[in-house]
């Protein structure tokens, strides 16, 4: 594989990845809560998106990806823990666990892609 053929596998796979881990979290929390908690859970939420773009970009790890995109999905359970109004009848659960595998998945391909094309650059990649 050349190591053109390696940036757009893994620019495509990223675009997806996030597409993919925005919907699934804008479906399972944004439709439940009032509008200023939405605010909140959107900017947390571009915080942790702009995170895995920079594990991408300076340390491509894949169980790093993985986890910051696993706690992408479930930080709003850890904002309102306290007061659980807002998530009523969104619990964790394994059937619920399993849907956000796919997202966390689809964020690992990519981050192998990235690897690939890192390798693919001639640059020695850290391994995960």
């Amino acid at each position: 594989m050349s190591k053109r053929t390696a940036l757009v596998l893994f620019l495509v796979s990223a675009a997806l990845a996030l597409a993919v881990h925005y919907v699934m979290f804008e479906m399972t929390y944004l439709w439940y809560v009032q509008i200023e908690q939405a605010h909140l859970l959107r900017g947390i939420y571009a915080g942790v998106a702009a995170a895995i773009i920079a594990l991408w970009v300076l340390f491509p790890s894949r169980i790093a990806v993985g986890a910051v995109g696993l706690f992408g999905l479930y930080f709003p359970h850890l904002i309102f823990a306290s007061d659980a109004r807002p998530l009523q009848g969104r619990e964790i659960t394994l059937s619920g666990f399993g849907v956000t595998l796919v997202s966390i998945a689809l964020l690992v391909i990519a981050t192998q892609f990235r690897l690939m094309w890192k390798r693919r650059s001639g640059t020695a990649a850290p391994r995960a």
